[in-house]
């Protein structure tokens, strides 16, 4: 890649503080082939130029472009989600490096939308941007339940799953160091979090397979135990569930209706704490703007 190569783009970057989206301008240059592809996105090297004052210099990044959307549409609406699903993910790495030891902290990268507007009106005009980790790159688990290692990634999963009342599960975990992540998937209950998003039976899937360690015990999380029929992702009463997006939100009746689903823990499962209630609304309520707002 070089400077030849520099195409106009438009980085999109979420603020959670302010809920909102900062854009602004900048030049790319694009690896024509990926070096890494997995089942929703290729992995391209980028080299973004930067300039500060009279000083220009260049940071190594990813481009990761959907292989599954075929338009534009649909694709920017992917980028946005996985953005922001990423910082969601971050939120709870927050919440559990106040509880893990100081050797088992975790942190997910940043992800930035990356709109190239010179592109032709298809799904390569969008892609995520994040940094270009350095390290042995491993993957811990995935979205389907298998374990593949790590100990603290394990216990991460773990906790989401606990402080979240069994309404989500952060999984997928994958990046450098065993701490530093990056792609994760969010199964969640209440819907939206992208096409990976296996609801219910995400969830009992990584319940299905965890074996708890010392970093859960650590914590103080509660020993899981084996359940039956959960590579079937029903919602507890045999209802299948949708695999690209979780359980539908109710769009007719709004958040209320929304917030009265989890009071009883749903089908009977547990229940959640309020603050935990108000988060989740909270968030489905930022999915949706994210989902709807920005098409």
């Amino acid at each position: 890649m070089t400077g030849d190569s520099m195409e106009p783009a438009v980085k999109h970057t979420y603020m959670c503080q302010t809920d909102e989206w900062i854009s602004e301008q900048c030049e790319v240059s694009i690896a024509p082939n990926s070096f890494a592809q997995g089942g929703m996105r290729k992995c391209h090297k980028c080299v973004e130029k930067v300039q500060d004052g009279r000083d220009v210099y260049s940071i190594g990044s990813v481009a990761k472009f959907s292989t599954i959307h075929r338009d534009a549409r649909s694709a920017k609406s992917a980028a946005f989600a996985d953005a922001k699903m990423q910082m969601v993910a971050e939120y709870w790495a927050q919440q559990f490096n106040k509880k893990s030891p100081p050797e088992h902290k975790v942190a997910f990268v940043v992800a930035q939308v990356l709109e190239l507007p010179r592109r032709s009106d298809g799904p390569q005009r969008w892609a995520s941007l994040e940094p270009l980790l350095s390290g042995e790159y491993a993957k811990f688990n995935n979205n389907a339940g298998a374990v593949l290692g790590g100990r603290t990634a394990q216990a991460f999963s773990h906790f989401t799953v606990v402080e979240s009342g069994e309404q989500l599960c952060i999984c997928d975990l994958q990046g450098v160091g065993g701490s530093l992540f990056t792609d994760p998937q969010i199964h969640s209950r209440a819907g939206s979090f992208g096409d990976g998003n296996l609801g219910r039976g995400g969830i009992d899937r990584f319940l299905a397979s965890h074996r708890c360690n010392e970093v859960c015990k650590a914590i103080g999380l509660p020993p899981v135990e084996p359940r039956k029929g959960s590579s079937s992702g029903g919602m507890g009463g045999g209802m299948p569930m949708p695999m690209g997006g979780g359980m539908p939100m109710p769009m007719g009746g709004g958040m209320g209706d929304f917030a009265r689903m989890f009071q009883g823990g749903m089908g009977g499962g547990a229940g959640m704490s309020v603050g935990v209630h108000k988060l989740l609304e909270r968030m489905m309520h930022q999915m949706m703007a994210v989902e709807f707002a920005i098409l």
